[in-house]
């Protein structure tokens, strides 16, 4: 039986793994939001302020929030959460793609 898609030889790379990235980055900072409001993370002073480069009450910081989480204000527990979960994706994806092979079992 011919399949239309071989499974086994698929490439681990599709148009969508950036943004894929992004919204794995964006809802763990959205996460450490939400873990500050009910007191689980400690939140600091804003890191820095974009809202003059994209508001976001706009509708391309409405758009930007709800893809990729968006937050013009970041505390640093945001910041660390979107970076660290963000490293995780980008190690995995490399594991994956083999670009972190063992060279000395070649």
């Amino acid at each position: 039986m011919d399949t239309l898609v071989n499974f086994q030889r698929a490439e681990p790379r599709f148009p969508g793994q950036f943004s894929t990235r992004g919204n794995i980055g964006g809802l763990s900072m959205q996460l450490a939001k939400l873990g500050a409001q009910i007191g689980w993370v400690d939140s600091g002073p804003a890191l820095w302020d974009t809202n003059w480069v994209v508001s976001e009450r706009s509708w391309l910081g409405q758009l930007l929030h709800a893809l990729f989480g968006y937050d013009a204000n970041p505390d640093a527990a945001q910041a660390a959460f979107y970076f660290v979960s963000l490293g995780a994706v980008c190690l995995v994806a490399a594991i994956r793609v083999g670009l972190l092979r063992d060279s000395s079992r070649a």
